[in-house]
């Protein structure tokens, strides 16, 4: 179960919520160790994953949450999950487009979710999910128009985008709180114990086992992803992810929120809500 769950202020009451989360999985898995010769060995991964839930109140996202996340897969080989940490914000209650801020339509951003889907090629880089969160806060949200915008952007940052204004893409950006002043360095530093050194397997996060064994011990990882605080998550509809960092620079200028650092997410469409359109499985 997550260990914790932040709950914050935001700048509109409605139902959207972005959770971030750190993640282990453990699962054993049939490995080649040599020809024509396999042996299970045990694949241990932690990372950070995100998801965005409609619902009425934040319990209600986490229960949507442990449902997606934490549920043990069926099968021969089950996958073990740990939630080590969460973290969750509550969506701004406007969509943020090129023409203007709408409500929020959670039923048609999910039917356009699996129509992007269907209709995006296998090269999708026009979209500008590359771009880093340090290009991103670097746009400024003065520019007046897309054009001077584009202008702006360094030459190769700028011919590899979409700038076709009939060519949509949603982009999820979460919105951090402000780092925490430093401390004074400590006069007199602990001398570090040394930690014994990890075997190639431990290290590599495949264990090699027979036997009788415990996942939980594998799921205590120590070195999962630390989650920073969140004010808020923002949905934009925009051609490229820098025209969605100008509108949301633009949209929170007079916030707040101006000067808090930003950072991209991946979006993979919107949980708790139902759609009359499904994909078509490719």
């Amino acid at each position: 179960m997550p260990a914790s769950i932040s709950r914050r202020h935001h700048l509109d009451d409605m139902n959207g919520y972005f959770i971030a989360a750190s993640i282990t999985t453990a699962q054993m898995r049939p490995m080649k160790t040599g020809r024509a010769q396999t042996a299970s060995q045990l694949d241990v991964q932690s990372g950070r994953n995100t998801f965005v839930a409609c619902a009425d109140t934040l319990d209600e996202a986490q229960k949507l949450f442990d449902t997606g996340v934490t549920t043990l897969r069926e099968g021969e080989n089950p996958v073990e999950t740990r939630v080590h940490e969460t973290m969750a914000a509550q969506l701004v209650g406007e969509l943020l487009t090129e023409q203007g801020t709408v409500p929020l339509d959670w039923p048609q951003i999910a039917r356009q979710t699996v129509a992007d889907v269907e209709s995006t090629p296998v090269d999708y880089m026009e979209q500008g999910n590359w771009l880093d969160d340090g290009t991103l806060n670097g746009v400024q949200g003065g520019i007046p128009n897309v054009d001077e915008l584009g202008a702006a952007l360094p030459e190769d940052t700028r011919t590899g985008l979409n700038w076709q204004a009939n060519k949509q893409f949603f982009f999820l950006f979460s919105v951090l709180s402000p780092l925490p002043p430093p401390t004074e360095p400590l006069e007199e530093l602990e001398e570090p114990v040394a930690e014994p050194e990890p075997d190639a397997a431990s290290d590599s996060g495949m264990e090699e086992t027979t036997g009788e064994f415990s996942f939980e011990r594998y799921l205590e990882n120590a070195h999962y992803p630390k989650l920073a605080p969140m004010e808020t998550a923002v949905l934009v509809r925009a051609r490229n992810s820098a025209v969605a960092a100008w509108l949301w620079k633009r949209y929170a200028a007079d916030t707040r929120l101006a000067a808090n650092q930003f950072q991209l997410e991946g979006w993979e469409g919107v949980t708790g809500v139902e759609s009359d359109v499904k994909p078509d499985g490719n």
